[in-house]
């Protein structure tokens, strides 16, 4: 894993101690933007005793990604040997390539990205699609949301050359992703659809019939 596991939404910390405790040899970086949140998941790592494997960072990933590749050059650390992306969909894109071209991430790095159909990760898969160095499966999980009732999670294998291919395991799914080359103009539709209706939900203003109509459109 390089230098380690980043995950982008710690929330309250849930997911990111799962992920230490199923892998304690693994050190986690994990970003959370609400202040608030990164105070309930500071202090469920410290009760955990597992702070010497699990940090949290404060602040938006457009200003946290830039000062994590710096920290990464000072103190000659590895790249990140995988992704845990849990925020809204349509950001998912920006964050990825921000991540490509800060080199945070190890060229065969294993990317994951939570609830891509409801919150509009459009352009994040189209790009994954596009790609001829990376295997992606959707794996679905079930959501309990009045919206919604199922969803997707991204699962994503890079490798270096074509006759290196980390393909995943079938057993990990049962839906591939086959999308090729789609037109680009159709998901930016998507994308901003998804970030108009994010705006919306940010500030409280979308309604439950709002919410159900955008899942099942998305």
């Amino acid at each position: 894993f390089g230098a380690g596991m980043l995950e982008i939404g710690t929330y309250c910390g849930y997911t990111a101690l799962r992920m230490v405790t199923a892998i304690p040899s693994v050190r986690i970086t994990t970003i959370e933007v609400d202040p608030v949140y990164v105070i309930i998941a500071r202090n469920m790592v410290a009760l955990s005793g597992l702070a010497q494997s699990l940090e949290v960072w404060t602040g938006h990933s457009n200003y946290m990604l830039p000062r994590l590749a710096k920290r990464q050059i000072h103190s000659q650390k590895l790249q990140y040997g995988a992704l845990y992306m849990d925020r809204w969909g349509s950001e998912y894109h920006e964050d990825f390539v921000a991540l490509s071209s800060l080199g945070l991430l190890e060229r065969s790095a294993i990317v994951l990205a939570d609830q891509v159909l409801w919150t509009g990760a459009s352009l994040f898969l189209w790009d994954l699609a596009r790609r001829d160095n990376c295997s992606t499966r959707l794996v679905p999980v079930s959501v309990k949301d009045e919206a919604i009732e199922e969803d997707y999670i991204s699962v994503s294998s890079f490798y270096v050359g074509r006759n290196h291919c980390n393909l995943l395991s079938r057993d990990t799914a049962n839906l591939q992703l086959e999308v090729v080359q789609p037109p680009l103009s159709q998901f930016e539709r998507l994308h901003t659809g998804a970030e108009l209706f994010r705006e919306r939900w940010v500030d409280s203003c979308a309604s439950v019939p709002e919410r159900i109509t955008f899942a099942r459109n998305t």
